[in-house]
């Protein structure tokens, strides 16, 4: 039996409103109370599922609320390969210092025929392989966790799992790729990943 994936509605912030923790809870409020006519009290029983912003995390400060894991591998994968993070660290790589010739070479050609060669120019094509190879498992979970047709709560931490074994230090790894692995690593450490039980007997709504 497969789940079925329904918006029951959307709604306008007020333009004149900004958008502070405050005011998001205020029409939330508004609009499941008014719209669905659920009770107030009702909706601490509702476990909610969001993005990391921090106005929508301290709008839903009173309830239950858990961040949604494509925009947490989403984080993790903008941080884990920021040029000024990596920057930062000894050994931080260049991504032009450092696939095969043959997939480097049509790859190449592809872009030149588009225009757009100066993508590639400066990767080279063991540091493109190895960022294959370590960004192919978050790939891989988000389009397993971001299906409707089927429940992927129960798999969550067996992907976060499965992630952080990803990123461990490999002996084989340059120095450089050892940086990139470990900034990956760090972020994967800062995110919640801790599932409350009550979730497999609550409702739960994702808000965006």
């Amino acid at each position: 039996m497969e789940l079925m994936n329904k918006i029951l509605t959307t709604t306008m912030f007020p333009l004149e409103e900004a958008k502070t923790g405050e005011n998001i809870r205020r029409e939330i409020l508004k609009l499941l109370v008014t719209k669905f006519g659920l009770d107030a009290s009702s909706l601490s029983k509702i476990v909610w599922v969001t993005d990391e912003a921090a106005n929508i995390k301290l709008a839903l400060q009173p309830y239950q609320r858990l961040d949604c894991i494509d925009h947490v591998i989403n984080t993790v994968l903008r941080h884990g390969l920021d040029i000024a993070e990596l920057s930062k660290a000894n050994g931080a790589p260049d991504i032009g210092d450092a696939i095969s010739q043959a997939i480097y070479h049509e790859l190449h050609e592809k872009l030149e025929a588009r225009g757009k060669s100066m993508r590639i120019e400066k990767i080279a094509p063991d540091t493109l392989g190895f960022l294959i190879d370590i960004l192919k498992p978050f790939y891989k979970a988000q389009r397993e966790l971001e299906v409707d047709k089927y429940p992927t709560l129960n798999r969550v931490c067996l992907w976060c799992e499965k992630l952080k074994h990803n990123c461990q230090p490999n002996a084989l790894d340059s120095t450089q790729q050892a940086v990139v692995r470990k900034q990956h690593e760090d972020w994967l450490a800062r995110m919640p990943y801790m599932l409350i039980p009550a979730l497999f007997c609550k409702p739960w709504l994702h808000v965006h």
